[in-house]
């Protein structure tokens, strides 16, 4: 698993910037990810990667 339990991580989608932090790892691959909006998603590590590459896309800009 690319992204760990208890990490914050910093991702960028539509203009905006924001940090969210993985809450649990289900055996499926599944994330649960509370955002600092404090709305909780489940995604898969491909929208996690969307989200930290458009980040880094953002700051190379």
């Amino acid at each position: 698993m690319k992204y760990k339990k208890g990490e914050t991580y910093t991702g960028y989608e539509k203009g905006w910037v924001f940090e969210f932090t993985v809450t649990d790892v289900t055996e499926d691959g599944v994330y649960y990810v509370d955002l600092e909006d404090g709305i909780g998603y489940a995604e898969e590590e491909e929208t996690l990667d969307k989200w930290t590459e458009a980040y880094k896309d953002y700051l190379t800009s």
